[in-house]
């Protein structure tokens, strides 16, 4: 944890704490996956962006309750599916201990469908991709 604080003629008005780690990551084609020097078997799943019936709306809890579930199943890796998660989300799986594949994308040029992000793609992917990998760089401190 790395804390700030904020002084003003000699008096703290602030303190924040910031979340800090680092992470070493290994991918070894004979032994498999490393973390900080420590083989991981991944037990992963895909998962959607939302909560079923309680919709896509961050639900902080019900997602923490969700992860207790995976948890209990022997889950420790999750690839989110098909968009970048919520900031809350990444925090829980930080929080847990969970690692996670953010996908960035469900569509590309390609469409599946006739409104998706391939009408979006050709303008917008470089900004999206950005914007996904400032915010994962940052849950990552």
């Amino acid at each position: 944890m790395a804390v700030t604080t904020v002084r003003q003629l000699g008096k703290t008005v602030d303190i924040y704490e910031t979340p800090f780690g680092v992470r070493t990551l290994k991918f070894d084609p004979a032994a498999g996956f490393f973390l900080n020097g420590e083989h991981i078997k991944l037990n992963g799943v895909c998962n959607h962006h939302d909560l079923g019936a309680l919709g896509a709306a961050v639900n902080y809890r019900a997602l923490v309750r969700q992860f207790e579930t995976l948890a209990e199943m022997g889950t420790n890796a999750i690839r989110t599916s098909h968009n970048p998660p919520a900031p809350e989300l990444l925090d829980i799986a930080d929080k847990m201990g969970f690692l996670i594949m953010d996908e960035a994308f469900d569509v590309w040029a390609r469409q599946k469908t006739a409104l998706d992000y391939h009408l979006l793609f050709p303008d917008w992917h470089e900004q999206d991709l950005r914007a996904l990998l400032r915010r994962t760089a940052i849950i990552l401190l």
